[in-house]
C-alpha cells in the first residue's frame, strides 16, 4: 500500500503548507491525495488502488501509487483536448462593479463542477471497470485543482468588465508575471519531483482525440 511513503507525504505537506496555503504543480497534486488517503480505512484505500490500476496495462505506466493524481495532465500529452475546461469555472467575484453593469458571461456548461459531477456519477452508477477507473484519475486531478482559489474565480471590475481571467490579467513584479501564475507556481517555493513515465498505448488516446 506504501503507507510509509504516504506519512512521508503527508509530513512533506504540512512543512511546506507552513509557508504557503497550497499549489498545483504534479508534486501539490500528489500531497493533496497523500492527504485525502488519511481518511480512508484500509479496504477502502484497498479497492481504490484496484480500480485506479485497472488501465494500467493499456495507459500510463507509473513507478509511484501517488501519480494517478497527475494522470488527467499527463495524457494531454498525446494531443488529448477533449477534456480542456474540466479543471476549472471562473465564478465571478464584482470588485467596484453591480453585476448588471459588468460583461460577465456565466462560465462554461463544462467545467470543474460538472465534470466532478458527471465523474462521481459514472462512478457510482458502475458503468464498467474501464470507465470507473478513468473518472477516479480525473477526479483525483480536478479535486484538486478545485484546491487553487483562481481556478474557481475571475475578479469582475470596472477595469476588466469581463472578468481579469482568473488573475492572470492581474499583473504583477518579479518571477511571475500574474496573479495566478504566482499561485500556480507556488510562489516559486515547491521543488518539482522528478517523474519518469511513459504511455503505453499511445494510438488509443489519439483515436480517441480524432473521433471527437
Amino acid at each position: 500500500m506504501g503507507y510509509m511513503r504516504l506519512n512521508t507525504l503527508i509530513i512533506l505537506a504540512l512543512a511546506m503548507f507552513m509557508e504557503l496555503a497550497a499549489a498545483w504543480s504534479d508534486t501539490i497534486h500528489m500531497i493533496i491525495y497523500a492527504i485525502a488517503l488519511r481518511d480512508l480505512d484500509e479496504d477502502t484505500a484497498e479497492a481504490l488502488d484496484k480500480n485506479l490500476k485497472y488501465m494500467n496495462e493499456r495507459d500510463v505506466h507509473y513507478n509511484d501509487w501517488f501519480e494517478y493524481a497527475c494522470w488527467a495532465k499527463d495524457i494531454r500529452g498525446v494531443g488529448l483536448t477533449m477534456f480542456e475546461g474540466w479543471n476549472y469555472a471562473a465564478y465571478p467575484y464584482f470588485d467596484g462593479i453591480n453585476p448588471e453593469d459588468s460583461d460577465y458571461r456565466p462560465h462554461p456548461k463544462y467545467n470543474v463542477t460538472s465534470a466532478i459531477k458527471q465523474a462521481l456519477t459514472l462512478i457510482s452508477n458502475e458503468e464498467g471497470p474501464l470507465y470507473k477507473s478513468m473518472m477516479l484519475r480525473f477526479l483525483l486531478h480536478i479535486v484538486g485543482d478545485m484546491h487553487q482559489p483562481l481556478n474557481v474565480i475571475t475578479r469582475v471590475t470596472p477595469k476588466h468588465t469581463s472578468g481579469d481571467n482568473s488573475g492572470r490579467l492581474f499583473k504583477i513584479r518579479g518571477q511571475y508575471s500574474d496573479l495566478y501564475s504566482l499561485w500556480n507556481n507556488a510562489m516559486g517555493k515547491i521543488t518539482e519531483i522528478k517523474r519518469v513515465f511513459f504511455i503505453s498505448n499511445r494510438s488509443h488516446w489519439i483515436r480517441l482525440e480524432e473521433r471527437r
